[in-house]
């Protein structure tokens, strides 16, 4: 099974989440959400996060959007389609945490913000901040509701001992620059294990 985790943005107070089935680890989804950071000016991510409309992914798109987006779509889609069969490659791709789509026509972003709420498989979230300005790192595993993050206290109602997932580094945007990304992957990945 896949390390499962989330990302997204964080904006005008609203969390704009996706999640993410395999390689959440911060050398992998981590640090390809880093290199995003890294690789668009400031200005540029804020447009792409105001822009973005979250849908649930078990609804079905209009026919324009379909045409649209279809490019995002994998080549066996049913002919019944939803967000999840259209938005396909932007969650199911060898890039996990693809946000580059959003810089260019991309706007829409399957909601699984709820995701955040349960660390015990929630394993590693996100969040470029930009009310903040700060990326924000989580992890899984959490039973502490005091823990640090606004999404510790939170709690699936079918799970009894695991909270929301809990914070555990933040990095200013403006530090993350392409010369510092493998580093800044290397230190949360070593670190890991002491979260």
């Amino acid at each position: 099974m896949g390390t499962r985790g989330a990302y997204g943005f964080r904006i005008d107070e609203k969390d704009k989440v996706t999640s993410n089935g395999h390689d959440s680890h911060p050398s992998g989804l981590g640090k390809n959400i880093m290199i995003y950071i890294a690789n668009t000016p400031l200005e540029k991510i804020r447009v792409a996060a105001s822009r973005i409309t979250l849908v649930r992914g078990d609804s079905e798109p209009s026919a324009e959007l379909i045409k649209r987006y279809k490019k995002y779509a994998e080549e066996d889609v049913s002919e019944n389609w939803n967000y999840y069969d259209l938005l396909a490659k932007t969650q199911r791709n060898r890039f996990p945490g693809n946000l580059f789509f959003y810089n260019k026509d991309l706007e829409h972003m399957i909601d699984d913000s709820e995701f955040l709420h349960d660390s015990l498989f929630c394993e590693w979230a996100y969040i470029i901040n930009m009310d903040s300005g700060q990326f924000e790192v989580y992890q899984g595993g959490n039973e502490d509701k005091s823990a640090l993050g606004r999404y510790a206290r939170y709690k699936v109602p079918d799970n009894e001992d695991h909270m929301g997932v809990v914070l555990v580094k933040e990095t200013p945007l403006v530090d993350i620059t392409k010369d510092r990304v493998d580093d800044l992957a290397q230190m949360l990945q070593e670190q890991e294990d002491e979260y």
